[in-house]
């Protein structure tokens, strides 16, 4: 600045015009994994089962249950998030890689064994 006298410039006026749209138009999405208590949800817990919860959560639709992976792949069909930001938070990571371009953090195939 002249003079040394420092001047505040927001990004849309000095800046890049681009980045500055891409800043403010930046929003957040919640995906949420939904549980909803059912009779067979209970009983689950009840009896020590927790590990049987997701097949609950996947086949609970009617009741309005989801998986956080099947919200993230609607998020993703919608096109509403980054498909590679959705992948480091999906628990199936199989069912995000046809929509990753960059495998590097992806964990590595599991070797096959021919006999």
């Amino acid at each position: 600045s002249a003079g040394n006298r420092a001047r505040w410039c927001s990004m849309a006026v000095c800046g890049n015009r681009m980045k500055a749209r891409r800043h403010y138009q930046r929003a957040r999405r919640a995906i949420c994994e939904v549980l909803v208590v059912t009779k067979a949800i209970g009983k689950l817990i009840m009896t020590d089962q927790t590990h049987q919860i997701p097949s609950q959560l996947q086949m609970g639709k009617e009741h309005g249950m989801q998986l956080m992976d099947q919200a993230l792949l609607a998020a993703i069909n919608a096109k509403e998030v980054d498909p590679e930001h959705a992948y480091t938070y999906a628990s199936d990571k199989k069912q995000f890689q046809r929509f990753v371009t960059d495998m590097s953090g992806a964990p590595a195939p599991e070797p096959t064994t021919s006999e």
